[in-house]
């Protein structure tokens, strides 16, 4: 019985530990969600072979900073933007939505995951210290992390990060894993 009790409460542990922050060099972990344009998609699997740039937003204010992102790079880049929802009461979440799409031109729809799950392992994976601001992932066409920066997106932070994406897309696509 003593070990069953030490089994259950390790289980309890690992389930209840944080995820490690997401470092360059590693895969973006799997991010499931659904589109404005209500189609289920998955990261990093929606750009394989490309390289792209996902801004994480946390708030409402976080939201503005990801438009933010979004508004500087332009068609440069994939860019998905990802609400992460999972903090909003089950009631609220249709006003939610639709003032997001409202504030979303509609070009851009189709590449805004919302996000309803794991908002507790996406802030470690990010180390989120500030929830009004946005994490910005860049990643390779493999789906390797290349570059993450927080906050808004400022001249010398767009150029580091125009740049990665060029230097990611002259490299070679490594084989699907």
């Amino acid at each position: 019985m003593k070990s069953f009790v030490l089994l259950l409460l390790a289980s309890c542990a690992l389930v209840a530990s944080p995820a490690p922050p997401l470092n360059p060099g590693e895969f973006l972990p799997l991010v499931v969600g659904k589109t404005l344009d209500d189609v289920d998609r998955e990261l990093p699997a929606a750009f394989a072979g490309r390289r792209a740039a996902i801004a994480f937003g946390f708030s409402e204010e976080a939201g503005k900073v990801v438009r933010a992102w979004a508004d500087e790079l332009g068609d440069e880049v994939l860019l998905y933007q990802v609400p992460v929802l999972e903090g909003v009461p089950w009631i609220f979440r249709g006003l939610t939505e639709r003032s997001i799409r409202n504030d979303t031109p509609p070009s851009r729809h189709a590449r805004l995951l919302l996000l309803y799950r794991e908002e507790a392992q996406w802030r470690a994976r990010l180390e989120v210290k500030d929830e009004d601001t946005a994490y910005l992932v860049v990643v390779d066409a493999a789906g390797k992390v290349v570059q993450r920066h927080v906050g808004q997106p400022k001249p010398a932070v767009l150029a580091k990060v125009r740049e990665a994406l060029i230097s990611v897309s002259a490299a070679p696509a490594a084989p699907a894993r």
